[in-house]
Order: structure tokens, then C-alpha cells, then sequence
């Protein structure tokens, strides 16, 4: 085959022997139908087709053979036509917003094996049955993708005589409830978080600078010092030459929060380098001398602030910083401990603990910043008859994916979609159980970047880290619509 225009030279020189060698070659036009059509009776080795004839255009293929068989790997992106054809590949779109499944799906090819197809539940490991027949010297599989699911399937080469492994049964859903209680009750992986970053800012001593974010903070600190704003082209901290007697300012940063119901139990404040700073809380001193652990990662420690200092109505927290040229840099500092949160614009205030939850994003219900999981807990009471499955099934939910418990004992994981599971076994025949749903968080309400306006952007670098904007711009998380309990036969 031969596609596109004919050279007339060959190593810089007139030459007709590319022409003759075209000549000889089914001619074609590069990129084109005629050139797919061409290629396909000879070069295809699968196909992945949609009832209509057309292909799953997300659908990814890995396949590979060995003597013993053929392997195939299938993963649908849910893109749509049209995401598919965005280019180049930074404009490419979340996954939030990919929703193509198909329910019918033909893969054919496998030409020359003659064991009959057995796929892999790749949740489970188990080897299951497929819907295969023969065709064209090959095998027809009949399959689903739904939206980001996978498939596994393993056709060997050689027939065997064991018997084959029968295809899992279609299931039937008998009865459908949708879980709708009043409230849920809150599981929470780990404490509250108040993000503090807007500091006033005082050097030396000297004047007060107004209150803004705290990389413009770290800029004017490293203005007094007279060395080059921190950014993605600078050699990191712990990499630098360290100089004999480095240049040294202290800074003086002071940050304000309102409390409305004083918390109880323990309250910490996380940050980087206590102990070259020292913390006051309204005035009284709290001890940096020995941090008490860390939140997150080893960087950030955790020290203990005395709750008895807080007063309702406004409070302050003064961290001063003895910052010199090989100092990393000034960062967030976070407040932790058993309390919600309101958010004002940029001020934010503590409130009663979170203790029940609604369906919908839980920033807006006292967890503002919160980073860690979410678990929803309810009790249900199902009824099954003889042969009958229960199933849970979580549609639309905000976060990095689910884990499900039944009784506090783990029944399953779920990374990627379908967001359903079996919960039978793990009932154990009892007819009333506590369920938990838990919603797995990530570090972007509490790490940032906060102030980017864009909630989702396709690139995250160090640039997006300077504000642009003072309001916050959180991403929602949660259960965002009712999970369903279906009993299936």
C-alpha cells in the first residue's frame, strides 16, 4: 500500500523509483476511509463495535498473545465524539464531564483460537463465562462498557476439554428504594481544617502591612530581604548553596478567625517549621519547642493550642517567623479540631461540630476546607426472599471514589464506576444493618490552588498558586444525589 504523494527524488537526486514502487502498491489517500478500509481485511486484529456497526470510539485497547492464548484489555473513557476530537491534548475534558456507555458491544477478531473466551472480573480476579461464537475463524464476544468500566478477556489458543465456564446470568431487578433519610450521620476520617492565608504582615518591627495572601506575604518578605520571589524556575531550598551567614528579617504575621461555638476537644494548629517561630493565640504563648505529630505530610507538624485562649467573637493567631534566605517560604497554616465552619467571603468563622449531613456538597454544610473522607451512615432494613441479591448503587457523587461498609466492616472499594455493589454476603441474613457510604476526599479545599478561578483547570502548575482572585473557589464534594437499594433475582 502506498498513501499519499509520490517523491520525486530519492536522496536528493531525480529518481522514477519511488513512482514504480507506487505503482506496484494500492494506491491511497493518507488519514482517509479508503486507507482504513484498505488496511482493515489485512491489518486488524480486533474490532470493538457498537450494535449499529460503528466502533466504540473510547474504548482503549491493550492486547498481546503468548503460546497459550490471547489477551485483551478494554477501557471505555466516556468520551463523547465531540471530546474526542478536541486537540491538542490540554483542552481534553475532566472526567466529571465524560458520560458515553454502551450497553451493546461486539468484540470480534482472536482469528485462529479455538479455546472459547473466558473473562476476568477484574474487581475480583474471578474467571467467569463470556457470550462468544464463533466467527470468521475467529470468536464474537457479546459485552457492555459502561461508563469508565473495563474488560478483561482471555482466549486461548488451544481448545481444552474442561468444561467450559458458564456466562454470568442477566439479573433482574425485582424492587427499587431510594435511601432518603432525614439526615445522615457524619463519619469523618480526620479533624476539621481551617485554612488560615491572608496574614497582616510586619518586618523588623515596621509598619503593618494590610492583610493578603500569603505568597504576596512571601514576596514582600523576600523584598526586605533583597532575594528573587519563589517560582518554578528556582533552585528548591534544600538543594541551594547555604551562605556563611545568611541575610535574616523577622516577620510578624498576624491572622484573625471568628468563633461562634467553642470547640471541646483538642485544637491544633498544623504548619511548616515551628520551631523557628513562635505562636501566640489572643496573646497567650503556645509551645513550638515539641510538635506533636503532623497532618497530611511530615512537612506540616502539628503543635497544640490551649482552647481555654479562645474567645467567642474574634480571635487572633500571631506566628512570628524568623525567615532568613534559605528559609522555603511562607505557607498556609491550618487550624484543627472537632468544629464546622462558616465561610464570609474571605473570613471564616467556627461553628458546632458537624454531626449530621444532607445530600449535596458538604462544603456548604461546615466543611469548608475539609480534605479528608466523608463517610454517610444510615440503617437499613432489607427483606430479601429466597435467591434475591441486594444491590447499592451510587449515582452522582463529588470525589476520588467510594468505599462501602456494612456493620463498620469494609465490604468493597469503588475507584471507578459502575459505583455498585453486592451487599448480600456482607449482610450475613440480618434484616437491619448500618450502612456506611464513604465519599473519598482529596487535598484540593485545603491545599489549593485556592484562589484560582477556575474550579477545574485541565493544568495545575506553581503559577496557579498566586492568587487571583481574594474569594475562595472550592471544589464541591459529597453525595450529591440519593443512593438506590435494588433487590435483584
Amino acid at each position: 500500500m502506498f498513501a499519499g504523494a509520490v517523491a520525486d527524488h530519492l536522496d536528493g537526486r531525480p529518481s522514477t523509483v519511488v513512482r514504480e514502487l507506487a505503482e506496484r502498491c494500492v494506491r491511497t489517500t493518507p488519514r482517509s476511509k479508503k486507507m482504513i478500509d484498505a488496511l482493515e481485511p489485512v491489518a486488524r486484529r480486533v474490532s470493538v463495535t457498537q450494535p449499529d456497526g460503528c466502533a466504540v470510539e473510547p474504548a482503549l485497547i491493550l492486547q498481546r498473545h503468548d503460546k497459550d492464548a490471547h489477551y485483551l484489555f478494554l477501557c471505555n473513557t466516556s468520551h463523547s465524539h465531540g471530546q474526542l476530537m478536541r486537540k491538542p491534548v490540554t483542552q481534553d475534558v475532566g472526567v466529571r464531564d465524560r458520560k458515553a456507555s454502551f450497553d451493546e458491544v461486539t468484540v470480534a477478531g482472536f482469528t485462529g483460537a479455538a479455546g472459547k473466551p473466558i473473562e476476568v472480573d477484574l474487581r475480583t480476579g474471578e474467571l467467569v463465562g463470556t457470550r462468544a461464537k464463533r466467527k470468521a475463524g475467529g470468536w464474537s464476544i457479546e459485552t457492555s462498557l459502561p461508563r469508565f468500566g473495563s474488560r478483561l478477556f482471555i482466549v486461548p489458543k488451544e481448545k481444552s476439554d474442561a468444561k467450559a465456564l458458564p456466562a454470568p446470568k442477566q439479573q433482574t431487578v425485582l424492587r427499587r428504594k431510594t435511601l432518603q433519610p432525614k439526615q445522615w450521620t457524619a463519619v469523618l476520617s480526620e479533624p476539621n481544617v481551617v485554612v488560615l492565608d491572608r496574614p497582616t504582615c510586619s518586618i523588623d518591627g515596621g509598619p503593618v502591612q494590610p492583610s493578603a495572601d500569603v505568597m504576596l506575604v512571601d514576596r514582600i518578605v523576600r523584598d526586605a530581604l533583597g532575594i528573587a520571589h519563589r517560582g518554578d524556575k528556582m533552585v528548591q531550598p534544600w538543594a541551594q548553596d547555604k551562605p556563611t551567614n545568611p541575610k535574616r528579617v523577622s516577620a510578624e504575621l498576624r491572622y484573625t478567625f471568628d468563633v461562634r461555638d467553642r470547640p471541646t476537644g483538642p485544637l491544633k494548629l498544623a504548619l511548616e517549621n515551628p520551631d523557628t517561630c513562635t505562636v501566640t493565640l489572643n496573646g497567650d504563648t503556645m509551645s513550638t519547642v515539641r510538635p506533636d505529630g503532623w497532618w497530611v505530610d511530615h512537612s506540616l507538624e502539628t503543635i497544640s493550642l490551649a482552647n481555654t485562649s479562645l474567645r467567642i467573637g474574634t480571635n487572633e493567631l500571631c506566628i512570628t517567623v524568623d525567615y532568613d534566605e534559605t528559609h522555603s517560604g511562607l505557607e498556609m497554616v491550618y487550624l484543627l479540631g472537632d468544629f464546622g465552619t462558616k465561610l464570609q467571603g474571605v473570613a471564616t468563622t467556627l461553628t458546632a461540630p458537624v454531626r449530621n449531613l444532607k445530600l449535596g456538597n458538604v462544603v456548604k454544610q461546615g466543611l469548608t476546607f475539609y480534605s479528608g473522607h466523608v463517610g454517610y451512615r444510615t440503617t437499613i432494613r432489607p427483606t430479601l426472599g429466597r435467591g434475591e441479591k441486594l444491590w447499592l448503587s451510587v449515582d452522582r457523587f463529588a470525589g476520588a471514589g467510594l468505599v462501602l461498609y456494612v456493620d463498620g466492616a469494609e465490604v468493597a472499594v469503588l475507584p471507578w464506576g459502575p459505583y455498585e455493589v453486592d451487599l448480600t454476603a456482607a449482610l450475613k441474613g440480618k434484616t437491619s444493618a448500618e450502612l456506611t457510604i464513604e465519599v473519598l476526599g482529596n487535598r484540593r479545599n485545603s491545599h489549593g490552588p485556592l484562589h484560582d478561578p477556575e474550579v477545574y483547570p485541565v493544568w495545575t502548575d506553581s503559577s496557579r498558586f498566586i492568587p487571583k482572585q481574594d474569594e475562595f473557589n472550592l471544589k464541591p464534594v459529597g453525595l450529591l444525589n440519593a443512593p438506590t437499594l435494588e433487590v435483584r433475582r
